[in-house]
Formats: structure tokens, C-alpha cells, sequence
């Protein structure tokens, strides 16, 4: 134990173990075991969140709409801007066509956005679930200890054998101590467990957490960052074509207009496929907690 205050608080359910009562030591702990059902449900159904969940979605549909609009290696299509520029589309069509770009990418965005909040709400609430979690962990480490302490205080007071030959009575408490021994090792041994999936839990949470975090930032640095970008430069590209009377020019100088546009093009899908990445991580991580933690609902409910 850590601190004065634990202590006391072994001491006070040590004394409150009476060991002349098979039923109080048959049901030593159970309350506190009681509480890691519950709590499991609420870490599951937490790791089962469809709006974080559905991060995946919004990314991969970014990412096909990203890729649409600009040119991406392996996809043989006209990008959005060699179309947009097309000399036999007049300019209100090119415009329009622009502005239902932009605004699909903005939809977008905010979607993305709206998942990477879900992402932090994901992360504060884990974060209480952790605490909650290191506290019941504290409580079943408290009965593990204080019924450690009796055990021993019990097996002590155990007489020897021998001294008990012809002494029937004293063979019968004898016998019933050491019942209440096998019963209580029993409960120590459930304790034990408990405390594992307490420790198990807190890895999980903490491996969630860590893969929420680096979405987070990946989301903002390499996405939502970029996507005003890029709708900058195509806006202020076309207000300069439009400026400079160029707009049906070669083909050369509308190149050169939209470097820079497919240059982030090129960082912005850099960015979704490092956030896919992470993603799918993050999507194993949630499968495997999900697996150890329907598993042990399974078995508990079994009990």
C-alpha cells in the first residue's frame, strides 16, 4: 500500500472480516467485484461509439473526393482543374463547377471536423473511465491486502496436528478454520483476477487514448489545414485567370496557374492517407479491446 490513508483502510476491513462466518467471507469482496461488470459495459459501449467510428468513413470519403478533383498517381482521370479550365466550357460554367467543388470540399471539412471533436470527447471520457478505473483498481487492492492479512492471522492461529489426536473438538474448529482458509483463498484468488482486468483495462484505455491523440493532430495539422488552403489558392488562381483575361489561354500557362493548387493537392492527400494509417491502428486497437472486454462480459455472465 502507498500512503496512511490505504493503510487505514486495510486495517478497517480487516476488522470488519469476521472469520467465525463462512457466508461474510463466502461474500468477502463480491461488492467491490460487483462494480467491474458495470463498468466493463461502459468502457465496451464507449469503444463501440459509432460517431468516432465513423471517422474511418468521412476520411476514406475525403480521401475519394480529394482525388477526383486532383490527380493522383494510378487514377487515369481528368483532374478537377484541367476541367475546370477547359477552353470549350464558358466561363459561368467553369465558375459553377468551381463553386460545387468547393463547396463539396467544405462539407468535407466540416465533417472532418466534426468527427476529430467526437475524437476529443472520445479522449476526455476515456480519460474519466481511466480514473474510474485506477480507483477500483485501489479498492480491490485494498480488500486483496486487507484479506491477505487475515489469511495470515488465520493460518497463525491454526494448532498443530499432533496436539490435536484426542482432542475431538479441537479437531472440529481445527477443521473448520481450515475451511474458512479454502473459501477465503477462494475469494483472494477472485480479488486477483480482478485486479488483472483492472490492469488490462488500463492498457486498453490508455492504447485507445494514445490513438485518439494522433488522429487529432494528424486531422489538424495535415488536413484541415490544408483544405483552406487549397480552396484559397483555386479561388484566388480564378479570380486572377479571370483578372488577366487568360482563360481560354494554352494549355502551358494554365499549367504553370496550377502548380501550386496541385502541389497541395499532393500534401492534402499525404495528409489522409498518414490520418488512414492511424486510423486503421486506432480500428484495431478498438477490435482487440472490444474482443478481450465482450469476452469477459461472456464469462462473467456465465458465473
Amino acid at each position: 500500500m502507498k500512503n496512511k490513508d490505504e493503510y487505514e483502510q486495510v486495517e478497517l476491513v480487516a476488522g470488519q472480516l469476521d472469520l467465525t462466518k463462512p457466508r461474510i467471507v463466502m461474500s468477502y469482496g463480491v461488492n467491490i467485484q460487483g462494480k467491474l461488470l458495470p463498468f466493463t459495459r461502459q468502457l465496451l459501449e464507449q469503444i463501440q461509439s459509432k460517431e468516432v467510428n465513423q471517422t474511418e468513413e468521412v476520411i476514406n470519403d475525403l480521401k475519394r473526393l480529394i482525388t477526383e478533383l486532383g490527380q493522383d498517381d494510378g487514377i487515369n482521370n481528368q483532374s478537377f482543374l484541367r476541367r475546370l479550365f477547359k477552353k470549350s466550357d464558358s466561363l459561368t460554367r467553369q465558375l459553377v463547377s468551381y463553386q460545387k467543388a468547393s463547396a463539396a470540399v467544405e462539407q468535407a471539412r466540416v465533417k472532418l471536423d466534426r468527427s476529430k471533436n467526437y475524437l476529443l470527447a472520445d479522449t476526455l471520457l476515456l480519460n474519466q473511465i481511466f480514473t474510474q478505473n485506477n480507483e477500483l483498481y485501489r479498492e480491490l487492492n485494498v480488500y486483496l491486502t486487507a484479506g491477505e492479512l487475515k489469511r495470515r492471522e488465520l493460518i497463525r492461529s491454526l494448532p498443530e496436528q499432533k496436539r490435536l489426536e484426542d482432542e475431538f473438538v479441537k479437531r472440529q474448529e481445527a477443521e473448520q478454520r481450515q475451511h474458512i482458509v479454502e473459501v477465503l483463498d477462494k475469494r483472494l484468488y477472485d480479488l486477483r483476477v480482478s485486479i488483472e482486468i483492472t490492469k488490462q483495462n488500463s492498457v486498453l484505455i490508455k492504447l485507445i487514448q494514445g490513438t485518439n491523440e494522433r488522429l487529432i493532430e494528424k486531422i489538424q495539422s495535415s488536413i484541415l489545414t490544408s483544405i483552406p488552403l487549397w480552396r484559397n489558392q483555386v479561388a484566388l488562381n480564378i479570380a486572377n485567370l479571370q483578372k488577366q483575361g487568360i482563360i481560354n489561354s494554352e494549355k502551358n500557362a494554365i499549367e504553370q496557374h496550377n502548380k501550386k493548387v496541385q502541389e497541395t493537392q499532393k500534401q492534402l492527400l499525404k495528409g489522409i492517407r498518414e490520418v488512414m494509417d492511424i486510423q486503421q491502428d486506432s480500428h484495431a486497437k478498438r477490435t482487440q479491446a472490444e474482443l478481450e472486454l465482450s469476452t469477459f462480459m461472456v464469462d462473467e455472465n456465465r458465473m
